[in-house]
């Protein structure tokens, strides 16, 4: 199982991501990223950081990114 956790942090150098929920648990992890792939498609800006291996999104104008990890539980 692979739950999905979702992070906020404010833009800029001094990022401190902060917990915010769980987006729930997917039983494999090509269907995690399979949903995170979905998620962060409404929003303006996204990409896949693979040196931290999370994702992340946000829109113009918002003070915050998202950030979305998989972990395995």
């Amino acid at each position: 199982m692979f739950r999905i956790e979702l992070y906020e942090s404010p833009i800029g150098p001094d990022q401190n991501p902060q917990f915010v929920k769980s987006l729930g648990e997917k039983g494999e992890r090509t269907d995690a990223i399979a949903y995170i792939e979905g998620y962060i498609a409404r929003y303006g800006h996204n990409n896949y950081d693979g040196k931290q291996d999370r994702w992340w999104c946000r829109n113009d104008g918002d003070e915050t990114v998202q950030m979305l990890v998989i972990r395995g539980v």
